[in-house]
């Protein structure tokens, strides 16, 4: 019988983007006891390379998140549950002096980033493949995507394109290309090496050959000769090609060095057209067609592919095809029956609809980390005890949040009603009234435009509990923001249950 994990995404109190400064340690085996409540066996965790390893030039892992890692990998093992990690994670609010998507966007010729890159991984699995718990670990196509393939078409200064299409090789390969073209019947025009990436330039197709076949090769080998049976995760929809009047499609490549385990995703918008709205039948359908893509050989032992992100209907936009399938209990009845014959396993995406939020160590899980404060207080874990007026920032360089709902929220207490001030970007400001007591206020700012700098002026005799930056809700299909399981849910757990108990 086809063994599968069934497994969860978990993000802490906070977001993918600033998950782990808001796992409340205290908190774990809690968490844990949940997940285990319903169902699930396995937990995928987010690894961001600049959260564990905060600066780039020391070969030095965070000891505090470190220590959280351990935390979990050893709750689990106590839980009988099994830890997958998905390493390198792009998108991560910690402050460091280079973040991960810089990293990656020098990893293909930086040969110092390179080998951090390597002595990362390395430690990473010195430290987890002792626990019984650790069970998996892949990288995926998505961090590495933005940060090289979609980057640097659009690069036209020297300082960072010269480095890139000269350290890369892609500059020697179109050279190479365009002698040999002489002697055909095509012409490579190479002259302006600042539009060679562009899809204007009738190379853009080449550019994702190589990118795909040659630069995700090499990141991929380096991993997994420094992180033994790291596996990674494709990406399943076709690359959309447009180079001059041409387009086509391309498929991207599943051959990888030791690469054995398909990871993939999936969403109602793979291979459809934006206004398609499946039912249950159709939507089966199409996550089956999916699965036996990556897995063709099957028969001959090939390994069923596994669903790192499984999203039941996904609202990320609103333009996206749909399902509508949100109390349709057959529809958990049929995936599942689908995913325990045709994959290896899978993982929800969230356990719970979740907003963005980009203010990092909101709750003060790590004291004050990532805030500047002006003003006498003190700090004690999870909580910001303030002794005059203060002057809160934080600065989001390198993080964005999509146009629509925003709002800062402050919770906390206040010996005294008081003002405090909310500015944005030196461009928004509100004030707004706290009464004495306890206070949770969520304050609404714009909903366009990129969010550089947080302010706040709060009082003397508040204690804060969190201040977060959010963006909308995002929702998978699991349960809601409180836990509350949706119908699909509920019947998936039952069949979980039924399947861990057989």
């Amino acid at each position: 019988m086809n063994k599968i994990r069934l497994g969860t995404h978990i993000f802490g109190k906070g977001s993918p983007i600033n998950m782990w400064s808001t796992i409340v340690t205290e908190e774990i085996e809690r968490d844990l006891d949940e997940v285990k409540s319903l169902g699930f066996d396995n937990i995928v965790l987010l690894i961001p390379w600049s959260c564990f390893q905060t600066d780039i030039y020391k070969a030095e892992l965070d000891k505090e998140y470190l220590a959280r890692l351990k935390k979990i990998l050893i709750a689990a093992e106590e839980k009988e549950l099994k830890v997958i990690l998905r390493i390198g994670y792009l998108w991560d609010s910690t402050p460091s002096n280079m973040f991960t998507y810089e990293r990656f966007m020098k990893l293909p010729y930086d040969h110092e980033i390179k080998k951090q890159w390597c002595w990362f991984l390395k430690a990473l699995y010195q430290q987890v493949k002792q626990f019984k718990s650790f069970s998996l670990a892949f990288i995926s196509w998505e961090d590495f995507y933005w940060p090289i393939y979609r980057h640097y078409p659009n690069v036209k200064n020297d300082h960072d394109l010269l480095p890139f299409i000269q350290g890369s090789g892609f500059l020697e390969y179109i050279n190479e290309l365009k002698v040999l073209s002489l002697l055909g019947d095509v012409a490579l025009d190479t002259s302006n090496y600042k539009n060679l990436l562009s899809n204007e330039s009738g190379l853009y197709s080449f550019f994702t050959h190589y990118y795909d076949n040659v630069i995700m090769r090499k990141i991929l080998d380096m991993t997994a000769m420094s992180f033994p049976n790291v596996e990674y995760e494709y990406r399943v929809d076709p690359e959309w090609i447009k180079d001059g009047k041409t387009i086509s499609y391309h498929n991207w490549n599943t051959n990888f060095y030791k690469s054995t385990l398909p990871v993939i995703y999936y969403h109602s918008n793979i291979g459809t057209k934006p206004s398609n709205v499946m039912n249950s039948v159709q939507a089966n359908y199409h996550l089956k067609s999916l699965l036996e893509r990556y897995a063709p050989m099957r028969r001959l032992g090939q390994k069923l592919p596994f669903v790192d992100q499984l999203n039941f209907f996904d609202d990320t936009y609103s333009n996206w095809g749909s399902i509508n399938v949100e109390h349709d209990d057959e529809y958990a009845e049929k995936i599942f029956d689908t995913l325990s014959k045709f994959s290896s396993g899978y993982a929800i995406w969230g356990l719970r609809d979740w907003r963005k939020n980009i203010a990092h160590n909101p709750v003060f899980e790590r004291y004050d980390e990532g805030w500047i404060i002006e003003g006498n207080y003190t700090c004690n874990k999870n909580n910001l005890i303030l002794e005059s007026q203060c002057n809160i920032s934080q600065e989001i360089p390198h993080l964005a949040l999509d146009e629509g709902e925003r709002f800062v929220f402050i919770e906390g207490f206040s010996d005294k009603s008081v003002e405090i001030i909310i500015n944005i970007n030196d461009d928004f400001s509100k004030s707004i009234e706290i009464v004495k007591g306890n206070f949770s206020e969520k304050i609404k700012i714009p909903e366009s435009g990129k969010i550089s700098n947080l302010k706040l002026q709060l009082q003397n005799g508040m204690s804060i509990k969190e201040i977060s930056v959010f963006g909308r809700s995002f929702s998978q299909g699991f349960a809601d923001n409180s836990g509350e399981l949706y119908p699909i849910a509920k019947r998936l757990v039952e069949l979980q249950k039924q399947y861990l108990g057989s």
